[in-house]
Protein backbone atom coordinates (compact mmCIF):
# COMPACT_ATOMS: atom_id res chain seq x y z
CA UNK A 1 0.00 0.00 0.00
CA UNK A 2 1.15 3.63 -0.44
CA UNK A 3 0.97 6.33 1.72
CA UNK A 4 0.71 10.01 0.68
CA UNK A 5 0.68 12.90 3.02
CA UNK A 6 -0.83 16.24 1.90
CA UNK A 7 -3.58 14.41 -0.42
CA UNK A 8 -5.55 17.95 -0.44
CA UNK A 9 -2.82 20.36 -1.50
CA UNK A 10 -1.91 21.67 -4.90
CA UNK A 11 1.35 18.56 -5.37
CA UNK A 12 -0.05 15.37 -3.09
CA UNK A 13 -4.16 15.83 -5.09
CA UNK A 14 -2.77 16.16 -8.62
CA UNK A 15 -0.45 12.47 -7.99
CA UNK A 16 -3.21 11.18 -5.77
CA UNK A 17 -5.00 11.67 -9.05
CA UNK A 18 -2.00 10.08 -11.08
CA UNK A 19 -1.70 7.05 -9.01
CA UNK A 20 -5.08 5.74 -8.52
CA UNK A 21 -4.48 5.15 -12.27
CA UNK A 22 -2.08 2.35 -11.51
CA UNK A 23 -4.62 0.57 -9.72
CA UNK A 24 -2.63 0.44 -6.52
CA UNK A 25 -3.80 0.53 -3.16
CA UNK A 26 -3.69 4.28 -1.82
CA UNK A 27 -3.97 5.71 2.03
CA UNK A 28 -3.58 9.38 1.96
CA UNK A 29 -3.09 11.22 5.77
CA UNK A 30 -5.37 14.05 5.95
CA UNK A 31 -6.24 16.54 8.90
CA UNK A 32 -9.04 16.66 11.21
CA UNK A 33 -12.54 19.03 9.81
CA UNK A 34 -10.21 19.16 6.51
CA UNK A 35 -11.91 18.07 3.14
CA UNK A 36 -11.74 15.54 0.24
CA UNK A 37 -10.88 18.44 -2.55
CA UNK A 38 -13.86 17.55 -5.05
CA UNK A 39 -11.16 16.52 -7.92
CA UNK A 40 -10.72 13.21 -5.87
CA UNK A 41 -13.81 12.45 -5.05
CA UNK A 42 -14.79 10.39 -7.39
CA UNK A 43 -11.82 7.91 -6.73
CA UNK A 44 -13.37 7.51 -3.08
CA UNK A 45 -13.55 3.66 -3.51
CA UNK A 46 -9.72 3.74 -4.66
CA UNK A 47 -8.36 6.13 -1.63
CA UNK A 48 -8.27 5.21 2.11
CA UNK A 49 -8.64 8.44 3.89
CA UNK A 50 -6.90 8.63 7.78
CA UNK A 51 -7.07 11.29 10.00
CA UNK A 52 -3.65 12.43 11.06
CA UNK A 53 -1.35 15.23 12.42
CA UNK A 54 2.14 15.36 11.46
CA UNK A 55 3.05 16.28 14.65
CA UNK A 56 0.96 13.75 16.80
CA UNK A 57 4.16 10.46 16.18
CA UNK A 58 1.52 7.55 17.05
CA UNK A 59 -1.04 8.65 14.99
CA UNK A 60 1.89 8.82 12.13
CA UNK A 61 2.67 5.57 12.84
CA UNK A 62 -0.82 4.32 12.49
CA UNK A 63 -1.16 5.40 9.36
CA UNK A 64 1.99 4.59 7.79
CA UNK A 65 1.39 0.58 9.00
CA UNK A 66 0.77 -1.40 6.31
CA UNK A 67 2.20 0.70 3.76
CA UNK A 68 5.24 0.08 1.88
CA UNK A 69 6.07 3.17 0.19
CA UNK A 70 5.53 6.65 0.99
CA UNK A 71 5.14 10.26 -0.56
CA UNK A 72 5.80 12.89 2.06
CA UNK A 73 4.06 15.82 0.32
CA UNK A 74 2.90 17.70 3.51
CA UNK A 75 4.12 21.30 4.28
CA UNK A 76 3.23 24.91 5.40
CA UNK A 77 3.95 27.43 3.11
CA UNK A 78 4.06 30.91 4.84
CA UNK A 79 6.65 33.57 4.62
CA UNK A 80 5.06 35.02 7.42
CA UNK A 81 6.95 35.30 10.71
CA UNK A 82 4.56 34.72 12.25
CA UNK A 83 3.97 31.14 11.35
CA UNK A 84 7.69 30.21 12.38
CA UNK A 85 6.51 28.05 15.34
CA UNK A 86 4.00 26.16 12.93
CA UNK A 87 6.13 26.32 9.95
CA UNK A 88 8.56 24.58 11.80
CA UNK A 89 6.67 21.78 14.05
CA UNK A 90 5.09 20.83 10.32
CA UNK A 91 7.98 21.58 8.29
CA UNK A 92 10.76 19.64 10.48
CA UNK A 93 8.97 17.79 12.98
CA UNK A 94 6.46 16.28 11.10
CA UNK A 95 9.23 15.40 8.63
CA UNK A 96 11.28 13.81 11.52
CA UNK A 97 8.10 11.45 12.49
CA UNK A 98 7.47 11.07 8.82
CA UNK A 99 11.34 9.44 8.89
CA UNK A 100 11.24 7.69 12.32
CA UNK A 101 8.31 5.98 11.92
CA UNK A 102 9.26 4.70 8.10
CA UNK A 103 12.50 3.49 9.71
CA UNK A 104 10.48 1.76 12.57
CA UNK A 105 8.50 0.02 10.54
CA UNK A 106 10.43 -1.08 7.42
CA UNK A 107 9.22 1.36 5.06
CA UNK A 108 10.76 0.40 1.80
CA UNK A 109 10.90 3.66 0.01
CA UNK A 110 10.42 7.42 1.01
CA UNK A 111 10.07 9.94 -1.42
CA UNK A 112 10.29 13.57 0.35
CA UNK A 113 9.26 16.47 -1.65
CA UNK A 114 11.30 19.41 -0.60
CA UNK A 115 11.73 22.87 -2.54
CA UNK A 116 14.36 24.79 -4.37
CA UNK A 117 13.88 27.03 -1.32
CA UNK A 118 16.29 24.15 -0.08
CA UNK A 119 18.98 24.29 -2.50
CA UNK A 120 22.06 26.84 -1.83
CA UNK A 121 23.19 29.58 -4.17
CA UNK A 122 25.51 29.15 -6.88
CA UNK A 123 28.99 30.78 -7.90
CA UNK A 124 28.81 33.95 -10.07
CA UNK A 125 28.35 33.04 -13.28
CA UNK A 126 27.29 29.17 -12.84
CA UNK A 127 23.82 27.50 -12.65
CA UNK A 128 22.59 26.34 -9.20
CA UNK A 129 22.28 22.79 -9.11
CA UNK A 130 22.04 19.73 -6.39
CA UNK A 131 25.39 20.03 -5.10
CA UNK A 132 25.21 24.09 -3.99
CA UNK A 133 26.34 24.81 -0.74
CA UNK A 134 23.57 25.80 1.83
CA UNK A 135 24.73 28.50 3.82
CA UNK A 136 22.12 30.54 6.76
CA UNK A 137 21.55 34.21 5.78
CA UNK A 138 19.42 36.47 7.38
CA UNK A 139 17.80 37.28 4.36
CA UNK A 140 16.52 33.54 4.21
CA UNK A 141 12.77 33.03 5.21
CA UNK A 142 11.82 30.52 7.97
CA UNK A 143 9.91 28.38 5.38
CA UNK A 144 13.44 28.20 3.36
CA UNK A 145 15.08 27.11 6.36
CA UNK A 146 12.71 24.97 7.51
CA UNK A 147 12.49 22.76 4.08
CA UNK A 148 16.55 22.35 4.71
CA UNK A 149 16.45 21.35 8.31
CA UNK A 150 13.29 18.59 6.73
CA UNK A 151 16.04 17.52 4.19
CA UNK A 152 18.28 17.10 6.83
CA UNK A 153 15.69 14.89 8.55
CA UNK A 154 15.73 12.46 5.23
CA UNK A 155 19.32 12.32 4.94
CA UNK A 156 19.56 10.78 9.03
CA UNK A 157 17.18 8.78 8.38
CA UNK A 158 19.04 7.48 4.79
CA UNK A 159 22.49 6.88 7.17
CA UNK A 160 20.02 4.90 9.62
CA UNK A 161 19.19 2.93 6.32
CA UNK A 162 16.15 4.14 5.01
CA UNK A 163 16.03 3.94 1.10
CA UNK A 164 14.59 7.77 0.38
CA UNK A 165 15.48 10.33 -2.39
CA UNK A 166 14.56 14.14 -2.28
CA UNK A 167 12.80 16.27 -5.35
CA UNK A 168 13.27 19.51 -5.53
CA UNK A 169 10.57 21.46 -7.29
CA UNK A 170 10.82 24.89 -8.81
CA UNK A 171 7.68 27.45 -8.81
CA UNK A 172 5.17 24.85 -9.06
CA UNK A 173 2.36 25.56 -11.54
CA UNK A 174 -1.24 23.95 -12.09
CA UNK A 175 -4.66 24.46 -11.77
CA UNK A 176 -5.31 24.91 -7.40
CA UNK A 177 -9.41 25.87 -6.69
CA UNK A 178 -7.95 27.54 -3.56
CA UNK A 179 -6.10 29.67 -5.27
CA UNK A 180 -3.22 28.47 -4.17
CA UNK A 181 0.60 28.89 -5.26
CA UNK A 182 1.62 30.20 -9.13
CA UNK A 183 -1.91 30.57 -9.29
CA UNK A 184 -1.54 33.72 -7.56
CA UNK A 185 0.74 34.78 -10.48
CA UNK A 186 -1.83 35.18 -13.30
CA UNK A 187 -4.11 37.06 -10.57
CA UNK A 188 -1.36 39.83 -10.91
CA UNK A 189 -2.58 39.87 -14.39
CA UNK A 190 -5.92 39.69 -13.85
CA UNK A 191 -5.79 42.64 -11.76
CA UNK A 192 -3.97 44.64 -14.14
CA UNK A 193 -1.13 45.39 -12.13
CA UNK A 194 1.85 47.02 -14.56
CA UNK A 195 5.09 46.31 -12.90
CA UNK A 196 7.58 42.96 -12.75
CA UNK A 197 10.61 42.50 -10.96
CA UNK A 198 14.02 42.51 -12.48
CA UNK A 199 14.75 39.03 -11.57
CA UNK A 200 14.31 35.34 -12.87
CA UNK A 201 12.93 32.08 -11.72
CA UNK A 202 12.05 28.73 -12.58
CA UNK A 203 8.46 27.15 -13.42
CA UNK A 204 7.17 23.31 -13.11
CA UNK A 205 4.14 21.96 -14.13
CA UNK A 206 2.78 19.84 -11.04
CA UNK A 207 1.91 17.01 -13.61
CA UNK A 208 5.07 16.60 -15.02
CA UNK A 209 6.77 17.03 -10.95
CA UNK A 210 4.21 14.25 -10.18
CA UNK A 211 5.18 12.23 -13.15
CA UNK A 212 8.65 12.47 -12.10
CA UNK A 213 8.44 11.71 -8.59
CA UNK A 214 6.71 8.17 -9.57
CA UNK A 215 9.17 7.84 -11.63
CA UNK A 216 11.87 8.02 -9.30
CA UNK A 217 9.90 6.02 -6.86
CA UNK A 218 9.46 2.97 -8.94
CA UNK A 219 13.46 3.45 -10.30
CA UNK A 220 16.18 1.96 -7.62
CA UNK A 221 17.19 5.38 -7.12
CA UNK A 222 17.93 5.98 -3.56
CA UNK A 223 19.94 8.61 -1.67
CA UNK A 224 19.86 11.32 -3.92
CA UNK A 225 18.25 14.34 -4.48
CA UNK A 226 16.74 16.48 -8.15
CA UNK A 227 16.09 19.44 -9.06
CA UNK A 228 12.42 19.16 -10.84
CA UNK A 229 12.44 22.42 -13.25
CA UNK A 230 10.94 22.59 -16.97
CA UNK A 231 12.29 26.32 -17.64
CA UNK A 232 14.13 28.97 -16.44
CA UNK A 233 12.50 32.41 -16.62
CA UNK A 234 12.72 36.28 -16.49
CA UNK A 235 9.66 38.16 -14.91
CA UNK A 236 9.43 39.89 -17.78
CA UNK A 237 9.41 37.14 -19.75
CA UNK A 238 7.27 35.24 -17.57
CA UNK A 239 4.20 37.67 -17.48
CA UNK A 240 4.79 38.48 -21.51
CA UNK A 241 4.29 35.31 -22.01
CA UNK A 242 0.68 35.00 -19.98
CA UNK A 243 -0.44 38.26 -21.56
CA UNK A 244 0.06 37.27 -24.94
CA UNK A 245 -1.46 33.87 -24.20
CA UNK A 246 -4.32 36.10 -22.56
CA UNK A 247 -4.07 38.60 -25.70
CA UNK A 248 -4.00 40.96 -23.21
CA UNK A 249 -1.13 44.30 -23.08
CA UNK A 250 2.27 42.63 -21.19
CA UNK A 251 3.55 44.76 -18.05
CA UNK A 252 5.57 47.50 -18.75
CA UNK A 253 7.50 49.02 -15.81
CA UNK A 254 10.47 46.90 -14.03
CA UNK A 255 10.04 46.66 -10.16
CA UNK A 256 13.93 47.92 -9.40
CA UNK A 257 15.76 47.34 -6.04
CA UNK A 258 15.34 51.09 -4.71
CA UNK A 259 11.06 50.32 -5.44
CA UNK A 260 11.38 47.11 -3.60
CA UNK A 261 13.19 48.24 -0.91
CA UNK A 262 10.31 50.96 -0.49
CA UNK A 263 7.56 48.14 -0.56
CA UNK A 264 9.25 46.28 2.08
CA UNK A 265 9.21 48.81 4.49
CA UNK A 266 5.49 49.65 4.09
CA UNK A 267 4.74 46.00 4.29
CA UNK A 268 6.35 45.98 7.19
CA UNK A 269 4.71 48.84 9.04
CA UNK A 270 1.14 47.72 7.94
CA UNK A 271 1.79 44.40 9.25
CA UNK A 272 3.10 46.16 12.92
CA UNK A 273 0.26 48.73 12.92
CA UNK A 274 -2.86 45.98 11.89
CA UNK A 275 -1.84 42.85 12.66
CA UNK A 276 -2.42 41.44 9.12
CA UNK A 277 -0.42 38.96 6.68
CA UNK A 278 -0.24 40.37 3.06
CA UNK A 279 0.32 37.76 0.21
CA UNK A 280 3.98 39.76 -0.59
CA UNK A 281 7.06 39.66 2.07
CA UNK A 282 10.52 40.94 2.22
CA UNK A 283 11.37 37.61 1.46
CA UNK A 284 9.54 37.09 -1.50
CA UNK A 285 10.06 40.57 -2.71
CA UNK A 286 14.12 40.62 -1.83
CA UNK A 287 14.01 36.73 -4.01
CA UNK A 288 12.26 38.12 -7.16
CA UNK A 289 15.08 40.82 -7.51
CA UNK A 290 17.72 37.61 -7.94
CA UNK A 291 18.61 35.91 -11.01
CA UNK A 292 17.99 31.94 -10.08
CA UNK A 293 18.99 29.95 -12.77
CA UNK A 294 18.22 26.12 -12.21
CA UNK A 295 20.37 23.26 -14.00
CA UNK A 296 17.60 20.45 -14.32
CA UNK A 297 19.55 18.11 -16.00
CA UNK A 298 20.38 15.29 -13.85
CA UNK A 299 16.54 14.22 -13.47
CA UNK A 300 16.58 14.46 -17.35
CA UNK A 301 19.43 12.06 -17.66
CA UNK A 302 18.43 10.19 -15.16
CA UNK A 303 15.11 9.14 -15.78
CA UNK A 304 15.18 10.82 -19.74
CA UNK A 305 12.57 13.15 -18.17
CA UNK A 306 10.98 15.25 -20.82
CA UNK A 307 8.93 18.20 -19.67
CA UNK A 308 5.62 19.87 -20.63
CA UNK A 309 6.68 23.35 -21.94
CA UNK A 310 5.73 26.50 -19.97
CA UNK A 311 3.72 28.38 -22.40
CA UNK A 312 2.01 25.68 -22.88
CA UNK A 313 1.29 24.77 -19.13
CA UNK A 314 0.29 28.46 -19.30
CA UNK A 315 -2.77 27.75 -21.75
CA UNK A 316 -3.51 24.77 -19.78
CA UNK A 317 -4.14 27.13 -16.62
CA UNK A 318 -5.90 29.72 -18.45
CA UNK A 319 -7.99 27.59 -19.71
CA UNK A 320 -9.02 25.91 -16.32
CA UNK A 321 -9.25 28.91 -14.73
CA UNK A 322 -12.16 30.53 -17.29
Amino acid sequence: MILVTGGTGLVGGHLLQALVQQQMPIRAIIRLNAKVPIALIPYAHQIEWVEADLQDYDAIEQAMNGCTHVYHCAAKVSFDPKDKQEIWQTNVQGTAHMVNAALFLGIKKLLYVSSIAAIGEAKPGMLIDETCQWVYDASISDYSVSKFEAEREVWRGITEGLDAVIVNPSVILGYDPKQAGAMSLLKVVNAKAYFYPEGSIAFVYVVDLCRAMIQLMDSTIVAERFIISAENKSYQDFFALIAKIKKSKPLAIRLGNSWSNAIISVLQLYTFLFNKSTLLSKFTLRASQKNHIFNNQKLIQALSFNYTPIEEVLEIMIKSKN
